[in-house]
């Protein structure tokens, strides 16, 4: 028995446009169409908007941070790590609490626990002396203020 140079399996493809009549098909794809194109347009909106804040975040003059709940550096402007001395990338991923004198420690860390269980209803506060920070041979007193986000 001869064997066929190749083997066909029909396959029944579903575009979900199964028994619609050519009106409705073009339809659809138009409305498709517009989503996609507005899609594309927020898109384009979202990456402007992207570098307008990343320049902005990075350009105030004051320390800013994103925490995870245990303290851990999620994000850190270039003032921040300037005043620490350190990368910027070396600081994410660090917790912020090495950086925070002994006696401060739970200071920090209940104020963490406010801010994390606010959900972003308020703002919350502290002072907490900072050490380790670069060149400066000397503790420094920081003022801290953080939402939830």
């Amino acid at each position: 028995m001869p064997q066929p140079d190749k083997l066909e399996i029909p396959v029944k493809k579903h575009n979900g446009l199964t028994g619609k009549t050519p009106d409705k098909v073009q339809t659809r794809l138009m409305e498709l169409e517009a989503q996609n194109e507005d899609l594309r347009r927020r898109l384009m909106e979202a990456g402007k908007n992207l570098v307008f804040y990343t320049h902005f975040y990075d350009s105030v003059p004051i320390a800013c941070f994103i925490f995870a709940p245990d303290g851990i550096i999620l994000e850190i402007n270039l003032a921040a790590a300037s005043m620490f001395g350190i990368r910027r990338n070396d600081l994410i991923d660090r917790l912020f609490g090495f950086f925070v004198i002994g006696k401060d420690r739970t200071v920090f860390d209940a104020f963490l626990g406010r801010i994390f269980a606010s959900h972003g209803k308020g703002k919350e506060f502290c002072e907490v002396v900072l050490e380790h920070l670069g060149d400066a041979d000397a503790p420094c007193l920081v003022h801290i203020e953080a939402v939830a986000d």
